[in-house]
């Protein structure tokens, strides 16, 4: 009888451990951004925090990825200079591309 409920118990243990039968996909919603035509140097910044350089999310094609809501964007160089700023609403699983004018 020992036997029987060993072998038991260690079958409902095991069937516990298996993998799961299905897959989860979890997609990421929030809006993003990116830019094109961007100087060298430029750094990204919203709300007023530093964000990273412009030219990397344009040159490896990428975008950045915000929460939902209104934000104001700006482009600064190097030196501090504000190239470029617009406020800016993004919704739920929005792109936006800021065109910058090309440089001559």
């Amino acid at each position: 009888m020992k036997g029987v409920l060993a072998t038991i118990c260690l079958a409902l243990v095991c069937t516990g451990c298996s993998y799961p039968a299905g897959q989860v996909v979890v997609t990421d919603e929030r809006p993003r951004i990116t830019f094109t035509n961007v100087p060298e140097g430029a750094e990204v910044y919203v709300d007023g925090l530093a964000m990273g350089s412009a030219v990397q999310l344009e040159k490896e094609n990428q975008a950045l990825g915000l929460e939902a809501g209104t934000h104001r964007v700006q482009l600064r160089g190097p030196d501090g200079e504000v190239l470029f700023t617009e406020k800016v609403f993004l919704g739920s699983g929005t792109l936006k591309v800021f065109a910058l004018p090309a440089a001559e």
